[in-house]
């Protein structure tokens, strides 16, 4: 993640968050809400397995399909700036929460990735996060996502695709996402929208 912060400064570059990266920035306030919970509890194996488990879906989602915004878009277009806006706080934060279990090696991060402090181990946690999210807002969203890679999987098992990018998928319309951005998202080919899913070649 601090490879994609390299042109990126954080109090002249960063933008507001809307739509997905708006989502995204809202976990990430519950997962420090959760964590600080862990912490103040002494439960360090549950803090660890809490950042673990959403860097893993972090990396297998969002990090990936953003990537054609963080290397082809303009360098100072919002939408990838949003998405370096996301990156910073998300690399600061877990800096910040691995920092008492690796202390060295997020000393080498902290410095790497540009720190105001001489040390990692003297910044300060702000607990103060956002109330009143809804941890369900995108749940119908995900259910959406797993249902789209599962008939992907099974297209191609079936032979009538080979890459994901070959595809052309029917999908219900969901929030205010346009065919363009859940194209990108999901890395297909073609989408229109419909009742069903349905994957074409």
């Amino acid at each position: 993640m601090l490879g994609n912060l390299n042109d990126f400064n954080n109090s002249k570059d960063r933008v507001d968050f809307t739509g997905y990266d708006l989502q995204i920035h809202n976990e990430v306030s519950i997962l420090k809400k959760e964590y600080f919970n862990a912490m103040d509890n002494y439960d360090f194996s549950r803090a660890i397995k809490l950042l673990n488990n959403y860097i893993v879906d972090l990396s297998g989602f969002y990090l990936d399909y953003t990537k054609d915004f963080l290397y082809a878009d303009k360098r100072n277009s919002s939408r990838r700036r949003m998405v370096q806006s996301n990156i910073y706080d998300i690399a600061l934060f877990y800096i910040k929460a691995l920092a008492p279990f690796i202390p060295a090696s997020m000393e080498d991060a902290y410095k790497s990735f540009g720190g105001s402090k001489e040390s990692i181990h003297l910044e300060l946690f702000n607990k103060n996060v956002e109330r009143n999210i809804d941890k369900d807002s995108y749940k119908e969203f995900y259910e959406l996502k797993d249902k789209i890679f599962k008939a992907i999987e099974v297209a191609r098992n079936n032979d009538v695709i080979k890459r994901s990018f070959e595809a052309h998928i029917q999908i219900p319309k969901i929030y205010d996402f346009s065919k363009e951005e859940l194209q990108k998202m999901f890395m297909i080919g073609k989408v229109t929208f419909g009742k069903d899913i349905k994957v074409f070649k």
